[in-house]
């Protein structure tokens, strides 16, 4: 037999020995394997998980700036005796977001089935933003004459009727949020090394959602200037449906304090009733009703609605003779839904020529979270 065939013959015997050998070691002796499952209780039965979080958060939404503040300026001619002034934009006014609390509510199980688990959680938060800005009445009505003097101060606002026809010289506007997302998750928690931990997940959400965005104007009555009252209320209702994906993970530092991050992503689709009321109401000198007019304005679209989920926090837990786990969080939290802001308003002042495109917003949601988590 020559030297090749023997060669042929080592090589052959190598690989079938390493194709029958099993994986898990000697057999009937499983090893730990690859990525090996986290296990803090290692009971024989699911293990279960509760989780509660408090949230302190800030939402913004772009799209809802709801005033302009102008001023009177004299446009530079070629006659100088010209009286009359003209407004041009100083500040466009956007609503300031507060600080509101939610809270998150979590169940999971973890199985016997290769470390597999399942979770749902609920987060429900309310935002809120208010505004309100004034200036001094105006002394004469801007499209006649005498003029008012330079530099005097107005608003304008493109949601009301004729939006660029009436001045307001105080406008207020705000805005309510409500939140509701429901996430049903299945994922696997497995070590990659001996103090980090990855679990990716796949699952659904339903996201359902309320928001009623106000603004009023109001003009106060003068000897020369008539009262005039302005209003526009922009709501929006959203219930979709869809698809989540993601990953936490866990590095362990020392003294059971931990460093995790979180990552998610969904895309929903469903339907958003949208509606716009506007009102407009006049006076003269006496205080008498000259005009009033009202209108409002539905829509419904079908949409996708796409997320991005981020955090980053601290985390404490502690082992009770392997039959209870306790863990407390500190986190912060960012999350963004892309296009959320489908209000409509008016781009022109003539009714029979404006149309009403949509704002299509961004709404952003960022704070600190602090959670309780207990498995058994």
């Amino acid at each position: 037999m020559t030297r090749f065939n023997y060669l042929s013959l080592i090589a052959i015997s190598a690989i079938s020995i390493a194709v029958s050998t099993p994986a898990c070691g000697i057999e009937g002796q499983p090893t730990m394997g690859v990525t090996p499952p986290v296990d803090y209780l290692q009971k024989s039965r699911p293990t279960i998980s509760l989780e509660g979080d408090f949230l302190w958060w800030t939402a913004t939404m772009t799209g809802l700036n709801y005033a302009q503040k102008e001023e009177a300026i004299k446009p530079i001619v070629s006659d100088p005796s010209t009286q009359q002034l003209i407004l041009v934009g100083k500040k466009t006014e956007e609503l300031n977001w507060k600080w509101k609390p939610g809270f998150r509510l979590a169940l999971g199980v973890n199985s016997n089935h290769d470390g597999w688990d399942g979770f749902v959680s609920w987060t429900y938060y309310y935002g809120k933003a208010r505004s309100e800005h004034r200036a001094a009445p105006n002394q004469f009505p801007f499209q006649q004459l005498p003029p008012n003097p330079v530099g005097t101060e107005t608003f304008t606002s493109s949601w009301f009727i004729e939006n660029r026809i009436h001045q307001y010289n105080k406008i207020t506007a705000s805005n309510n949020l409500h939140i509701n997302i429901v996430d049903l998750s299945q994922g696997r928690n497995f070590w990659i090394s001996p103090k980090l931990s990855l679990r990716p997940f796949i699952g659904s959400r339903l996201f359902f959602s309320k928001t009623a965005f106000y603004v009023k104007g109001m003009q106060e009555g003068s000897p020369n200037v008539g009262a005039s009252f302005a209003s526009a209320d922009a709501k929006q209702s959203i219930w979709s449906a869809g698809l989540l994906t993601g990953l936490n993970t866990e590095w362990k530092l020392i003294w059971g304090i931990s460093l995790f991050g979180d990552f998610s992503f969904a895309l929903t689709y469903g339907k958003n009733d949208l509606s716009l009321k506007r009102t407009l109401r006049l006076y003269d000198f006496a205080a008498n009703l000259q005009e009033s007019a009202r209108g409002v304005i539905k829509e419904t679209l079908y949409q996708l609605f796409p997320f991005a989920d981020l955090g980053l926090g601290l985390r404490w837990s502690h082992l009770f003779d392997h039959t209870l786990r306790l863990s407390l969080d500190a986190a912060w939290e960012s999350h963004v839904i892309l296009e959320y802001n489908q209000l409509f308003k008016g781009t022109s002042h003539r009714e029979d020529i404006t149309s009403f495109p949509s704002q299509r917003g961004n709404l952003s949601m960022t704070g600190l979270v602090i959670r309780g988590k207990v498995e058994f």
